[in-house]
């Protein structure tokens, strides 16, 4: 009796939960949308699978290598994949997503890690990002990224690459996990780290991507259907925040699920894994990359023998395949003239593409460009045009001042680069001011400015002649006054310490530069030519401190007036004079200060900061040039402070910052705040 009263509850259990199964079947059917979020979205799986049976049908299991996201923490791969090569390590198959895609996928096309730790360091990716409306789902466009790895590996699908992947994104369209093991390299690049909000996503096939690891920062789950031998590499992040501000509040929030399904996965498989000393860098860092390959090297080093004996002996190669060696001699071939040829300013290749953009320059810089505005905080919009190496920008802007004249400004510019890093630019504007009557805009005047620029040389040596030419039509007056310079800049880096002057401050050992031009101005200014010249120099002393200066100066030989402090910075009071000669000379000793470098909620970073005293001297005289011992003395000279810092919102290109105040020997105070630096950060 006992025993059938048992077996009678077990099979109303059994009922019971079959019922329960009817009843999930029919709310949710498996055609339904809400019920197949939970089936990942397969590109090219099957052949990748394939390829894995292969490897196993030798005998022996397939080795996985697993990067995690960690957007700037994930260089440290570069340096974990050198030891692992050093050792003969090589993996059969990667699988990653977000930042830890871009390694990877750079990796299995066929660069060592010496040539992606090169291209990192000479194209700062947050350089291609480009700030746009969000009318595509995301505040940052990566398309001039995008054409750059195309054009760097070329047109190849990733499921023909030496070394098979899976790169992990999210579909927003379905809200299914896409595993992609096949598609264009540098479409599955950009869809990869796409961070929702931030990117605008990307569509692929029928998708619209976003970063893969939004959802899980470690993708170990799509690894373990195709092997038991996995190693694990985390980039993850894990300091004490404050919690006073709302965006790290919701980026801690964002973090939370990310990080506990990553740590979820790995936890419940059993990989080997190589955690990265880098969990207290901010995920912006894209300024510091070879400290944190470093690091990555550092942290595979301290688990390289445990790695050994953990692996089987098959696993270990004493040399990589044909097909990856085959692919690193190709772009050893390839890679360097065409990053040499990006980091002395080519333009990539673009799509053509139209959209509104916006347009702005918070602070006057310190350095005026060969073509643009001189206006003091401009703001507005227009509609931007790419296509191909060329650039073109129809807008309208609104600022606080102008040395131009003007409040506010219609311009149409147009960027081209017809060949290697040879730049031609050309802007012309309208400016004006506001009025009290209808139409409220009041036009003062024209303009019109080209410039031709070239940079030559190696990494660390610059050679840039260049030619420019600026008109300006008074519409008030009639007047039209123009000038035009001709020239060469030279500049020179002699590198120390233990990372390289790319590493922000305090590395560099000197520097010098040198500038030298010809002008000549003539309609409504006074007519005047002669020689301008600007020599530089700096030496860092002991890692911590620098000591720099710089003289510049112009003479109009014919004796011809000139503004004052126009051309060369005066971080002081200059008079409102014309002079035929003038010449300022700063002096400064400034402090690598770490101290100060900060983050505001993982959305504001400011680095490389450097504080110091400086002193500034001004000459100026009627004549050419100095003809009595009094114009080899200063006119007025100012001394202050000055601090100079790289801000980052983002992971936006960054923002070169310098911030100045000082007082002059007539007792005038002076402050200032200008983009861009006087001098090269760490020297």
């Amino acid at each position: 009796m006992v025993l059938r009263r048992g077996l009678a509850l077990l099979l109303l259990c059994a009922l019971a939960s079959l019922a329960g199964a009817q009843h999930s079947d029919t709310v949710f059917p498996p055609e339904d949308p809400l019920r197949r979020v939970v089936k990942p979205i397969q590109i090219g799986m099957e052949a990748f699978s394939s390829k894995m049976e292969a490897i196993k049908a030798l005998g022996r299991e397939p080795l996985g290598l697993v990067l995690a996201g960690g957007s700037a923490r994930a260089y440290a791969y570069i340096g974990m994949l050198e030891v692992l090569e050093e050792r003969g390590i090589y993996p059969d198959f990667i699988v990653a997503n977000s930042m830890g895609a871009i390694i990877g996928l750079l990796y299995a096309a066929g660069l060592s890690p010496a040539m992606i730790g090169e291209l990192v360091t000479t194209v700062p990716i947050e350089k291609y990002f480009d700030l746009v409306f969000p009318f595509n789902g995301g505040l940052i466009n990566v398309d001039a990224f995008e054409a750059i790895m195309k054009d760097l590996i070329g047109e190849v699908d990733i499921s023909e690459l030496p070394i098979p992947v899976i790169i992990t994104a999210e579909d927003l369209n379905t809200r299914r996990k896409t595993e992609i093991a096949a598609g264009d390299f540098s479409r599955v690049m950009s869809s990869s780290f796409a961070m929702p909000a931030i990117f605008e996503p990307k569509a692929f096939e029928d998708a619209l991507m976003v970063d893969g690891g939004s959802t899980t920062l470690v993708p170990i789950a799509q690894a373990v259907p195709h092997s038991s031998l996995l190693i694990v590499a985390t980039a993850l992040y894990n300091r004490p925040l404050s919690y006073g501000n709302p965006i790290t509040v919701l980026n801690r929030v964002f973090d939370i699920g990310k990080t506990r399904t990553g740590m979820e996965d790995l936890l419940s498989a059993s990989p080997f894994i190589i955690r990265n000393d880098v969990e207290g860098i901010s995920y912006m860092e894209f300024s510091r990359p070879k400290g944190i390959i470093l690091r990555g090297r550092e942290s595979a080093e301290s688990a390289m023998d445990d790695l050994v004996r953990w692996l089987p002996p098959e696993a270990v190669q004493s040399r990589i395949s044909p097909d990856l060696e085959a692919k690193r001699k190709h772009y050893k071939e390839t890679l360097a003239p065409k990053l040499d040829a990006y980091r002395r300013g080519a333009l990539p290749r673009l799509d053509a593409s139209l959209r509104l953009s916006p347009y702005w320059g918070l602070l006057r810089p310190i350095q005026p460009a060969y073509v643009g505005i001189d206006m003091l905080g401009f703001g507005g919009l227009g509609i931007r045009l790419a296509a191909g190496g060329t650039r073109a920008f129809l807008g309208g802007l609104v600022g606080l001042g102008s040395a131009q004249s003007g409040n506010w400004a219609v311009t149409a510019e147009l960027l081209t680069n017809p060949w290697d890093s040879l730049i031609w630019g050309s802007q012309l504007r309208m400016l004006g001011d506001f009025g009290n009557d209808f139409p409220y805009l009041k036009p003062e005047s024209l303009g019109l400015s080209s410039g031709l620029w070239w940079e030559l040389g190696e990494e660390n040596k610059k050679l840039e002649p260049f030619v420019s030419t600026n008109l300006e039509y008074e519409l008030t007056s009639g007047n039209l006054g123009w000038e035009t310079e001709t020239g060469l800049s030279v500049a020179a880096l002699s590198l120390g310490g233990s990372s390289g002057a790319k590493e922000g401050i305090g590395n560099a050992s000197s520097y010098y530069s040198l500038r030298a031009s010809a002008f000549a101005q003539g309609g409504a200014l006074p007519f005047g030519w002669g020689p301008s010249l600007g020599l530089g120099a700096g030496l860092s002393i002991a890692d911590s401190a620098c000591l720099r200066s710089k003289v510049s100066g112009r003479s109009a030989l014919n004796g011809a007036g000139m503004g004052i402090g126009r051309w060369e910075l005066y971080r002081g009071k200059a008079p409102n004079i014309l002079a035929a000669f003038s010449s300022t000379a700063s002096i400064e000793l400034a402090w690598y200060a770490r101290a100060l470098e900060f983050d505001a909620g993982e959305f504001l970073l400011g680095n490389s900061v450097e504080l110091g005293p400086y002193i500034d001297f001004l000459w100026y005289t009627s004549d050419g040039y100095p003809s009595s011992k009094a114009d080899f003395l200063p006119k007025t000279f100012t001394a202050g402070l000055s601090l100079s810092a790289t801000l980052r919102i983002a992971g936006l290109n960054p923002l070169e910052l310098s911030i100045f105040g000082g007082v002059s020997d007539l007792g005038d105070f002076s402050f200032g705040i200008r983009s861009g630096r006087l001098f090269p950060a760490g020297y």
